[in-house]
């Protein structure tokens, strides 16, 4: 099951918005979960977004797997001051027992701050700064159709931009992309393919942002992507690559390691 957190702001702003940003939320998660009165599935919501916001508040998504959590995840309920559910299905009469017991719901869970920065301490970790550095992404993909700059608008990049908006929101990471046509950065699909560093460098610029991210995205005949990342901030560079995989989990794993590293982890 896919976990999805509250946007902690919105992800894809206008270029005079950015600069660093503080954010809001942070201790604010959302999860799916099946029935209202289903008390083994809200105790499992709770959980996973315990578990996400820790993720949140330390860039890190490896504490998932730190075994010292799994006493904290036995207690959830101690962590949790409200939560409330929405219908997933609400328009759609209830008309046979899924409205009791299988009903989709999205599980919304505010945790206790002090609690869960003590929780944060003990698992040796340090909480990232709620004030956080705007993040250009510039990402050229080719598909099986042809080539394209990752924007706000281009229909072919749908997919990318939800892939990007989810994990940006689960990290609480200010992410930035181009606005499609009338950019005023006027940044093209071949000055980041290239690349082209004084006009990408232009690009960062003009939108004020603190980072970059640029990206190339490929496809093969299988479906499979090939993918290359450089992430600029403080005047270092790091680049990998992550291949033979889906975008999503292509960009998922690539926003780990920008997380990581924004939050002073690597």
């Amino acid at each position: 099951m896919r976990n999805w957190v509250i946007p902690v702001l919105a992800c894809l702003l206008a270029a005079t918005a950015a600069r660093a940003t503080t954010v809001t939320d942070l201790y604010k998660a959302q999860t799916y979960v099946t029935g209202q009165s289903n008390l083994p599935e809200r105790q499992r919501g709770f959980r996973d977004a315990l578990s996400e916001v820790l993720v949140k508040l330390t860039g890190d998504i490896g504490i998932k797997s730190d075994p010292r959590l799994q006493q904290a995840l036995a207690g959830v309920e101690s962590y949790v001051v409200r939560f409330e559910y929405e219908d997933r299905m609400k328009g759609i009469p209830i008309h046979d027992e899924q409205g009791t017991r299988d009903r989709p719901f999205f599980l919304r869970v505010w945790l206790d701050p002090v609690k869960t920065d003590a929780l944060v301490a003990s698992l040796g970790r340090r909480k990232w700064s709620a004030e956080r550095p705007s993040l250009l992404v510039l990402v050229a993909v080719r598909d099986l159709a042809g080539h394209y700059l990752l924007d706000q608008q281009v229909e072919r990049g749908y997919g990318q931009r939800e892939a990007f908006r989810s994990t940006a929101d689960r990290f609480g990471l200010p992410i930035l992309l181009p606005a499609g046509s009338g950019d005023p950065a006027k940044v093209t699909y071949a000055d980041v393919a290239a690349p082209q560093l004084p006009a990408i460098a232009a690009a960062k610029a003009a939108f004020r942002a603190d980072a970059l991210l640029r990206g190339t995205m490929t496809v093969n005949a299988k479906g499979y992507w090939s993918t290359g990342w450089t992430l600029d901030h403080g005047g270092a560079r790091k680049s990998w690559h992550v291949d033979n995989t889906t975008f999503d989990r292509a960009i998922a794993r690539s926003m780990a390691t920008v997380a990581r590293t924004l939050a002073g982890l690597n």
